[in-house]
Protein backbone atom coordinates (compact mmCIF):
# COMPACT_ATOMS: atom_id res chain seq x y z
CA UNK A 1 0.00 0.00 0.00
CA UNK A 2 2.99 2.27 0.83
CA UNK A 3 4.28 1.67 -2.74
CA UNK A 4 1.01 2.78 -4.39
CA UNK A 5 0.73 5.78 -2.44
CA UNK A 6 4.00 7.00 -3.03
CA UNK A 7 3.77 6.28 -6.83
CA UNK A 8 0.72 7.59 -7.65
CA UNK A 9 0.38 10.15 -5.10
CA UNK A 10 3.58 11.49 -6.57
CA UNK A 11 2.24 11.09 -10.28
CA UNK A 12 -0.98 12.93 -9.59
CA UNK A 13 1.18 15.61 -7.28
CA UNK A 14 2.92 16.05 -10.21
CA UNK A 15 0.49 16.59 -12.66
CA UNK A 16 -1.76 18.59 -10.68
CA UNK A 17 0.73 21.00 -9.79
CA UNK A 18 1.85 21.24 -13.30
CA UNK A 19 -1.87 21.72 -13.88
CA UNK A 20 -1.77 24.96 -11.76
CA UNK A 21 1.21 26.41 -12.84
CA UNK A 22 3.30 25.60 -9.81
CA UNK A 23 6.61 23.80 -10.78
CA UNK A 24 7.78 24.07 -7.08
CA UNK A 25 7.27 20.57 -6.74
CA UNK A 26 9.43 19.21 -8.84
CA UNK A 27 10.92 17.31 -6.07
CA UNK A 28 8.38 14.86 -5.87
CA UNK A 29 9.12 12.84 -9.15
CA UNK A 30 12.23 12.00 -7.23
CA UNK A 31 9.55 9.86 -5.32
CA UNK A 32 7.76 8.12 -8.04
CA UNK A 33 11.09 5.25 -8.52
CA UNK A 34 11.03 4.81 -4.61
CA UNK A 35 7.05 3.96 -4.86
CA UNK A 36 7.34 2.37 -7.91
CA UNK A 37 10.31 0.02 -6.20
CA UNK A 38 8.25 -0.28 -3.34
CA UNK A 39 5.06 -1.71 -5.21
CA UNK A 40 6.95 -4.25 -7.18
CA UNK A 41 8.41 -4.99 -4.21
CA UNK A 42 4.80 -5.78 -2.73
CA UNK A 43 3.79 -7.77 -5.74
CA UNK A 44 6.62 -10.33 -5.07
CA UNK A 45 6.14 -10.74 -1.88
CA UNK A 46 2.13 -11.32 -2.00
CA UNK A 47 3.80 -14.05 -4.97
CA UNK A 48 5.90 -15.31 -2.25
CA UNK A 49 3.00 -15.86 0.45
CA UNK A 50 0.77 -17.34 -2.05
CA UNK A 51 2.68 -19.91 -2.44
CA UNK A 52 4.07 -20.56 0.49
CA UNK A 53 0.79 -21.23 1.31
CA UNK A 54 0.12 -23.64 -0.58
Amino acid sequence: MVGIALFSGSLYTLTYMAYLGNTNFSWVGAITPIGGLFLILGWILLGIGVKKSN
